[in-house]
């Protein structure tokens, strides 16, 4: 799997996993990882109170989980 895959699939479990209200994950290989995960249950909270954030194509969302 690459590396973008990878931090997709952290940023959708981060996503799920706040919205299914699941303990934070603790094991993460990098810190970019971290950052997706989290990003993803950040957005997940977000929700629909963010109108803009719906609008986000998965490279914008890569864009600001590598830029962090």
């Amino acid at each position: 799997m690459n590396m973008e895959n990878k931090l997709k699939d952290l940023y959708l479990k981060g996503f799920n996993d706040e919205l299914h209200d699941k303990k934070p994950i603790d094991w993460f290989s990098s810190d970019v990882e971290k950052r997706a995960y989290f990003i993803g249950r950040s957005d997940a909270v977000v929700g629909d109170d963010v109108p803009s954030n719906d609008y986000r194509t998965w490279d914008d969302i890569l864009k600001e989980i590598k830029n962090l």
